[in-house]
């Protein structure tokens, strides 16, 4: 289905006019003219797991044999194992067991497995706290189970994974995998968890193209062996490498503003929980396409955000309880000093000082609020006060965003 995304931003382009007088702006050619607001045609590419059910009679309860692996010590133990992962530490307790079979079960490809439940609700609910913990689980999805009943009496579940790769296949995919893994990671040992978050974040996007028809795209998959996915994969590719860096992170699924389905991120940073969307970050992702050649190549508006303003465009969907992210110490913005509470041209100075002495191609400034947007806005462009932060400009190409209250100007 097609949809509309609204990209709220305007290009444009200040002339600082040789007699000193009011500048003149102008939209850059070959931009829509007739709104502050451009419309691209945008489909989502997040697709959630399949389920697949059948009901089967039987006279009798049938006689199982358990696999070799799914023992009630190895349960126990995958159990233990899965403490410290977000779902299943704030999933209902009661079904931690069903979660550590799932896993099992998923882990080994088994079929047909007895699992602990007569609820499906409650099969959904483990299942997606499982997928949602799991990426490095990219052979399955969705998953299929058997009820089978006599009457009014029900038995039990056979559950199966939906198995997209046999065992075989995923050993064949490891290599690729671990390569990607050292890439990316190359030496942040050492680095805080705010330069971990940064750099996979810049890795993942400028490393994978946005694109529906990637293969794999709702798996680590799409973007380690053939750097195109949707927004899953990207969520999913942040999660495996912030974890493999002891940043602890899970997945979070919801709809865009659209009402389109859509996954994200969710990571403890420094001590405190933000929301992280590289899907949205990506110069190659939706409506950022339109600015060509001009748009910033990676958009920072959605590194380290809080749940305010995640929801300015996002709608969560959780199956678990999830914090209200409100800390802002790790934000992109307030770490790299473009952040402000209020107009000041010496912190304005020195940000645009450092963006020229990183050879950076654009600057992009944030304010607290709509008031000091204004104020910057009005400082900068009305009264022209930008051309005393360029070198030797007398033009500028900017654009601004009312809604997530940036202005970014290229150098």
């Amino acid at each position: 289905m097609e949809k509309k995304y609204i990209f709220p931003c305007v290009l444009l382009t200040l002339v600082l006019t040789a007699c000193g007088g009011k500048a003149e702006r102008a939209q850059v050619e070959n931009l829509p003219t007739e709104d502050t607001y451009v419309s691209s045609s945008y489909v989502t590419g997040y697709a959630a797991p399949s389920v697949e059910k059948e009901s089967v009679e039987t006279s009798e309860k049938e006689s199982e044999t358990a696999p070799s692996w799914y023992t009630e010590d190895a349960i126990l133990d995958a159990m233990t194992q899965q403490e410290g992962r977000y779902h299943f530490d704030k999933m209902q307790p009661s079904l931690h067991r069903l979660y550590a079979e799932i896993y099992l079960i998923l882990m080994n490809q088994g079929e047909k497995v007895i699992i602990s439940t007569h609820s499906a609700d409650e099969l959904s609910y483990a299942f997606q706290c499982v997928y949602n913990d799991h990426p490095e689980i990219f052979w399955i999805d969705g998953y299929k189970y058997i009820r089978r009943t006599h009457g009014s009496r029900e038995f039990d579940f056979a559950f199966t994974g939906n198995y997209i790769y046999d065992l075989t296949e995923v050993a064949s995919f490891q290599f690729q995998i671990s390569n990607y893994v050292s890439r990316a990671t190359v030496g942040l040992q050492l680095a805080s968890d705010y330069e971990k978050v940064k750099h996979v974040y810049e890795y993942v996007i400028t490393h994978t193209e946005y694109k529906l028809s990637s293969k794999d795209n709702q798996t680590i998959l799409s973007t380690m062996l053939y750097g195109e996915s949707v927004c899953q994969g990207y969520a999913k590719t942040v999660q495996y490498l912030l974890n493999y860096l002891d940043v602890p992170t899970t997945m979070v699924i919801g709809t865009n503003g659209d009402g389109e389905g859509h996954a994200w991120n969710l990571a403890c940073v420094d001590g405190s929980y933000y929301y992280i969307d590289a899907t949205w970050g990506d110069a190659s992702y939706g409506s950022n396409r339109i600015f060509g050649s001009n748009q910033p190549s990676i958009n920072y508006d959605y590194l380290n955000i809080t749940t305010q303003e995640l929801g300015i465009n996002h709608n969560i969907n959780a199956i678990v309880p999830l914090p209200m992210c409100v800390a802002m110490e790790s934000n992109y913005y307030v770490k790299e000093g473009l952040y402000f509470t209020s107009y000041s041209g010496a912190a304005i100075n020195m940000a645009f000082e450092n963006a020229y002495n990183r050879r950076e191609k654009y600057i992009t400034l944030k304010a607290s609020d709509a008031s000091v947007y204004e104020s910057m806005r009005y400082e900068l462009l009305e009264r022209q006060a930008i051309f005393g932060y360029l070198r030797g400009r007398d033009t500028v190409t900017y654009m601004e965003n009312p809604i997530n209250l940036t202005l970014t100007f290229w150098l």
